[in-house]
């Protein structure tokens, strides 16, 4: 017969430690310019000013180079505002 024998097994458990990024970025842009290929869709539009109004962007161009247009929106009365097309040459 056999004899079985106790083993001891020790773990050591440790907290990874926090990547530090040499230069984090806090907060979002002031401005924000997207430049579309394509036609933009009111869902699309919808997603966008979510998000731009929820981290506050203060301004946002839309540079659609099929339409040839440029559209900005500001930030008033803390919302951004209904798009306005730039003037142009």
């Amino acid at each position: 017969m056999r004899s079985l024998r106790a083993t001891r097994i020790r773990l050591r458990l440790e907290k990874a430690r926090p990547r530090r990024r040499p230069d984090p970025v806090h907060g979002a842009p002031n401005l924000t310019i997207e430049v579309a290929t394509r036609s933009i869709d009111d869902r699309d539009r919808g997603i966008r000013d979510g998000l731009s109004n929820r981290f506050r962007v203060e301004e946002y161009w839309m540079v659609n180079t099929d339409a040839e247009s440029i559209e900005v929106q500001a930030r008033m009365e803390g919302r951004l505002a209904e798009p306005r097309a730039a003037g142009g040459s």
